[in-house]
């Protein structure tokens, strides 16, 4: 996995390199990866960034039926395929991550038409926005972060779901005012531990939570607290070295 980030060159470019070199360190302790990514640093035209990132987001599946298409794309389509148009911009959630990819293979298997699903960390609004288009009757889009408010707040629009996704600004479960059928939480192994102990209460009985973002070493720790916290487990997903958890609320 890949991560392209597209700034602004700082005077003190060689201490910068320095400091996200260390950053990069912490991500296995963070369990945000299994080693220490590689950090390489290219210089572009300061005109040319926009277009740069653009050429490597292309149209692509995940599972059956959904296809990922760029805004600026024109998609071509199976007969049965849920199209989601997408601007990521500057908020998480291309779909190209393995745990973005994960919750999108088990929406595609789990929601009912009608359901009442929540996306806590929404980012771009990808998740949200396949719930509603695979079914979901309403959706609580929920981001801790102003730009990704408007990132998914754009999209929700772009797809067409505006009647059925509501984009809120808050933190994790706190703006849920009633239980839901199915919770997505694309977060990481720390947030979902910290969540845990509220999960039940979000859910209607019966309803599940999709939690992903999850670091191979990190998933018995994560897998614990959920069962500490009432909820039945069931087998753990994998793409890479990322896992998603599937628990339900007896």
């Amino acid at each position: 996995m890949t991560l392209r980030a597209y700034f602004a060159m700082p005077a003190q470019r060689d201490g910068v390199a320095a400091m996200l070199r260390r950053r990069l360190a912490e991500f296995p302790r963070l369990g945000l990866a299994a080693t220490p990514p590689e950090l390489r640093i290219d210089e572009i035209a300061a005109d040319a960034w926009e277009s740069a990132w653009k050429e490597h987001f292309r149209p692509f599946r995940v599972g059956r039926r959904i296809l990922i298409v760029p805004s600026w794309e024109t998609p071509a389509p199976e007969p049965d395929d849920i199209v989601i148009r997408l601007d990521p911009g500057m908020a998480f959630g291309s779909g190209l991550h393995p745990s973005t990819q994960l919750c999108l293979v088990a929406l595609e298997e789990r929601v009912r038409s009608g359901a009442a699903v929540a996306d806590v960390g929404t980012g771009s609004g990808i998740l949200a926005i396949a719930a509603a288009r695979l079914g979901a009757v309403s959706v609580v889009a929920i981001d801790d972060d102003a730009t990704a408010v408007g990132v998914a707040a754009a999209n929700v629009a772009g797809n067409g779901v505006a009647d059925r996704v509501t984009v809120v600004e808050g933190d994790l479960l706190s703006p849920l005012s009633s239980p839901v059928d199915l919770l997505l939480a694309n977060l990481t192994a720390d947030a979902l531990a910290q969540i845990a102990a509220a999960v039940p209460s979000r859910l209607r009985p019966g309803g599940l939570i999709v939690a992903s973002g999850i670091i191979e070493g990190a998933l018995a720790g994560v897998a614990d607290v959920f069962r500490r916290a009432g909820l039945r487990l069931e087998a753990p997903r994998a793409q890479e070295e990322w896992r998603a958890l599937v628990a339900r609320r007896p």
